[in-house]
């Protein structure tokens, strides 16, 4: 860990201070993705396929394609805890034996599925595959500047939605996003479905889980979080070495990210949307989603219990059948209101 941190102190110093190290963090997620070993062992174990998209701006998007299929799959995730404090965890899978000449499930529609900050197509597999067994097909497209997708200033929700809609015209276009259409993102790719909702008109449902309300916001908190690297690194990265981190950040992007909010964008969505977030979530502010959430009567909020900002992410073995049910229901309610969500039961 010493030498960790002296490596750090040396990289700041030698980029002229801690200011660009955090900058080069906002402005670059990375091309992390998959083993080609792992990459084998998901797409062989489901019937996704990989495909290729180009943007009108010339930008290639790396995407994942399935019909429904029912694939069974085993996930285990285990926490380590210290006095109740959260210090580490474990997440493994396998894919049982399954029947290759089983009929496949009755389609009831679509899912485009958006993956957090600095990962790929291949993180939203695991749910993936849930609503695929469900009988929905599902597109986990990969992010501008992230994973196999092509290099573009990333936009931290609006360029990225209106990357994410392209690819969706173009696949309603050739009748491979059967209705109705529902979006679900995790974090970073939940933003980004707030703002791409408004512009598909034939929408019907977003699931955003843990979505931020305000960019600039999670920066700051991100060094104390371990989010963007491990937590350490805080006594290095002060808010005053972050708020020059952004403003160097938004003058390479293009943008501001103190201004960049979904807000108006829920507002004007037509489709019914639900926002998950984990209780003990340090990173997403809980106050920032209830102001959110009172924009629209079409928004179902939901803190759940004892989750935190990456837990919630590895549970889809249980809230995805709560959360396709809320999806069924949408779709058989054609009225101005929307459904509640109901959590699972537990004990």
């Amino acid at each position: 860990m010493r030498t960790l941190q002296w490596l750090l102190l040396i990289t700041c110093a030698g980029l002229g201070g801690c200011v660009s190290v955090a900058a080069h963090y906002i402005e670059t997620p990375g091309h992390h993705g998959p083993t080609p070993e792992l990459k084998q062992v998901l797409l062989q174990g489901t019937d996704y396929t990989q495909h290729f998209f180009t943007t009108r701006d010339g930008l290639r998007l790396a995407y994942w394609y399935s019909p429904p299929r029912d694939v069974p799959i085993k996930e285990t995730f285990s926490e380590h805890r210290t006095a109740g404090a959260l210090r580490g965890f474990s997440f493994s899978f396998e894919f049982p034996d399954r029947d290759d000449h089983a009929t496949p499930p009755v389609t009831r529609g679509s899912v485009v599925l958006l993956h957090p900050w600095g990962q790929n197509a291949a993180q939203m597999v695991f749910w993936g595959t849930r609503f695929s067994s469900a009988g929905y097909v599902t597109v986990l497209p990969t992010l501008r500047s992230q994973g196999e997708s092509g290099d573009a200033p990333v936009g931290y929700g609006p360029r990225e939605a209106d990357d994410v809609v392209q690819l969706i015209d173009a696949l309603q276009a050739k009748h491979e996003l059967p209705a109705p259409l529902y979006l679900f993102g995790y974090s970073y790719g939940a933003t980004a479905t707030l703002f791409a909702a408004p512009q598909l008109p034939d929408l019907r449902g977003v699931v955003a889980m843990a979505p931020y309300v305000h960019p600039a916001d999670v920066i700051l908190r991100a060094p104390a979080t371990g989010w963007f690297a491990p937590k350490w690194w805080a006594r290095f990265f002060s808010p005053r070495t972050m708020h020059k981190a952004i403003a160097r950040a938004d003058h390479k992007l293009g943008i501001d990210l103190a201004s960049i909010d979904p807000g108006h964008a829920l507002a004007t969505s037509h489709a019914c949307t639900l926002l998950l977030r984990g209780s003990d979530d340090i990173l997403i502010s809980d106050d920032a989603l209830k102001q959110l959430a009172a924009l629209s009567p079409r928004v179902d909020y939901i803190d759940i219990p004892g989750e935190g900002h990456i837990t919630l992410f590895f549970r889809s073995q249980q809230l995805s059948p709560s959360i396709i049910v809320w999806m069924q229901a949408v779709a058989r309610n054609r009225a101005t209101t929307c459904p509640d969500f109901a959590l699972p039961a537990t004990g």
